[in-house]
């Protein structure tokens, strides 16, 4: 089984049974630090007993094993002893809180070999505005529970901090099937610092159903972790994995320094899937993947919202082992807001998990408002942003807004590229002296675009500022459209205006690999505020012609098992790379030919899946050959796609090629 990352996750509710043997490895506790004393729980009554709540032995409640281990000097162990199976603690009144440090471990207790979890805390008869298990000590560790029914919050860290939470279940049953919500947070850390809750694989969280996932707050709240738990997402059976969400915030992040939220997946959140709030100073956001690709499991406002947070880092330069991966958000995928200034956003996929996977968010894909300094992408390889299929504008900046450079993403299939102002496209104006967000920044005006074999030169202008030197950087487009964006980034150039406001380019840049039968640009200028996208221009390509090559035939093509195209359906046929055309090429020069359809019908040549709209079109009878010429583009990954519609049947497909546009 994989997640929507494709990395292997282990059988739904399995992995909650295998850490008891390597716990005190795991936290770093050396086995001369091993336990004062283990406490065994063998009675699910909210009892406190005198024996073993001064003695830890005897029969034993929850209430006296943390009773004792509070009054005994030392880290202590709290296991569990029941006969094998399920059992359910219900306390009537808030359990002690865990003054002296403890391991409070689920797992000890035995079970029948069921994908469960045999120790459930049941919080519906504690009283009002209590919490399940309270932590002011460390380290301490809680392992392999399900707390659910709380008023307040299923677990709660304070105190001296550098305690664990892992293997648990906390808004569910042991079964995690049935929600039993936390009114509170599942885990709430509370001026509490080098906590950390969840560890990847075979030691997640699942987090349901509560009010938010996971909180943070208070003076003191530093460089907590928050590792590979799964907020918001059921695993109630082997074969899916549908969206429980909680009804804040999937993870909040309220104040504190250094804190860092790191491969968690975070579904169907009813606030935002990530906040980061006014405080919360130098986050980290690694590898999340926040929204999915259910309906209903985006989050119900923004999918990471930074609200007021300085030099935090979203994303990284790591591909998916940093990537944020933001999806169906119910607003904005990444909103910036009220001084959040000063963060870097770096190597995310917002509205996308791949170029033809739509996703998008409601809003923006990014959204920066009144706030400032603000790096969106950048040239170091795997910097740039990949934002697509987001409902608003790829990367949006308004507000009192200032100096937020957006730099070498790839932003395609937005509304509108970028937009300064929410106001669509701002018309240029000479010299550059309107104001508003990013300064209004002038963008370039692109006159000429050639393709060469291996290049393409590109000129035009800049009217802006006077005697300044700006940055202005060049995209790729398949096509060119009004809602004018940047699908490629091709390179950059630096370009000085003159005393009259004016400057000219002429840039010639290498094409390797990169689609650009149209160009756009930014300008940047020297304090960081980045331009909408430039009109956007057609290239002029040349035709390199090469030896007439066979490049696709379904009668022999082993890439197709020698199968031809079954009626009403689809196959991509791959050109760049085979026949001599090169990784550069944008349109190729081809015979079409059919043969042996078993029903008249047509194969029509289109873009890509996401678009029916045909660029050839070939008719044939039922049992005849037919044969046309045709110049098409080529997809993102340089592929022609054949579209046949005809009743029933198939039909055989013959590719030749005879030269390539570039």
């Amino acid at each position: 089984m994989k997640d929507i990352l494709g990395v292997n996750l282990p059988e739904p509710r399995r992995w909650l049974r295998r850490v008891t043997h390597s716990v005190l490895a795991f936290l770093g506790v050396s086995a001369s630090f091993a336990t004062a004393a283990t406490i065994v729980v063998n009675d699910t009554s909210d009892t406190l007993h005198g024996q073993c709540a001064t003695t830890g032995t005897g029969v034993c409640s929850l209430r006296d094993a943390i009773t004792f281990a509070n009054a005994n000097p030392g880290l202590d162990a709290i296991h569990f002893g029941f006969p094998a199976g399920r059992h359910v603690i219900q306390p009537l009144s808030p359990l002690p809180e865990v003054t002296d440090a403890a391991f409070i471990l689920g797992e000890t207790q035995p079970g029948d070999g069921s994908a469960i979890v045999y120790i459930e805390l049941d919080g519906s008869m504690a009283g009002a505005a209590a919490d399940g298990l309270r932590i002011l000590a460390g380290p301490s560790a809680i392992a392999g529970i399900s707390i659910y029914g709380f008023s307040g919050n299923a677990i709660v860290l304070s105190g001296s901090g550098q305690s664990q939470v892992f293997t648990t279940l906390l808004g569910v049953d042991g079964n995690a099937q049935l929600v039993h919500r936390n009114i509170g947070a599942a885990v709430l850390i509370s001026g509490s610092s080098k906590n950390q809750i969840g560890v990847p694989d075979t030691l997640r969280n699942v987090v349901e159903g509560n009010g938010d996932g996971v909180r943070i707050e208070g003076a003191g709240a530093d460089g907590n972790v928050v590792l590979g738990t799964y907020i918001g997402i059921d695993f109630s059976s082997a074969s899916t994995i549908n969206p429980i969400g909680n009804f804040g915030d999937g993870i909040s992040v309220l104040s504190g320094k250094g804190n860092v939220i790191e491969e968690n997946s975070v579904a169907a959140s009813g606030d935002n899937g990530i906040r980061i709030g006014p405080g919360a100073d130098g986050t980290v956001l690694f590898g999340n993947f926040i929204g999915g690709y259910f309906p209903t499991s985006g989050s119900g406002q923004c999918g990471i919202l930074l609200d007021g947070s300085v030099n935090g880092q979203i994303g990284g330069t790591n591909g998916l082992s940093a990537s944020n991966i933001v999806l169906r958000s119910g607003s904005d995928g990444i909103r910036l807001v009220n001084g959040a200034n000063g963060n870097l956003l770096q190597g995310n996929l917002i509205g996308t998990v791949e170029f033809d996977a739509p996703e998008g968010n409601v809003g923006a894909g990014i959204s920066v408002i009144d706030s400032s300094n603000n790096m969106i992408g950048g040239q170091t390889l795997g910097a740039g942003n990949i934002i697509r299929y987001n409902s608003g504008p790829g990367v949006s900046v308004a507000g009192n807004a200032q100096h937020n450079t957006i730099s070498a993403n790839s932003i395609f299939a937005n509304s509108i590229g970028i937009d300064l102002n929410a106001d669509g496209v701002t018309p240029n104006d000479h010299c550059d002296i309107d104001s508003g967000p990013n300064g209004l920044q002038n963008f370039p005006v692109l006159t000429s675009a050639v393709s060469g074999e291996n290049a393409i030169t590109i000129q035009g202008n800049i009217d802006s500022s006077p005697n300044t030197t700006y940055l202005v950087e060049f995209f790729g487009n398949l096509a060119c459209s009004t809602a004018v964006q940047g699908s490629s980034f091709l390179g950059s150039a630096s370009v000085a205006t003159d005393g009259s406001c004016l400057g000219s380019f002429s840039v010639t840049l290498p094409l390797i690999g990169v689609g650009a039968t149209a160009v756009t640009a930014t300008a940047t200028d020297p304090l960081g505020n980045t331009s909408e996208f430039s009109a956007c221009l057609p290239v002029a390509m040349q035709y390199y012609a090469v030896t007439p090559c066979r490049a696709g035939d379904t009668r022999s093509d082993n890439a197709f098992n020698r199968q031809p195209i079954p009626a009403n359906s689809f196959r991509p046929f791959q050109l760049r790379g085979v026949c001599g055309i090169p990784s550069t090429a944008q349109a190729v020069a081809l015979n079409l030919t059919v043969t042996q359809p078993t029903a008249a019908g047509e194969i029509h040549m289109i873009p890509n899946f996401n678009s029916y709209n045909p660029m050839s079109t070939l008719s044939y009878p039922t049992g005849q050959t037919r044969a046309t010429n045709a110049v098409l583009e080529l997809d993102q990954a340089g592929r022609v796609i054949a579209w046949v519609t005809q009743p029933t049947g198939s039909v055989h497909l013959i590719v030749d090629v005879n030269g390539y546009f570039q």
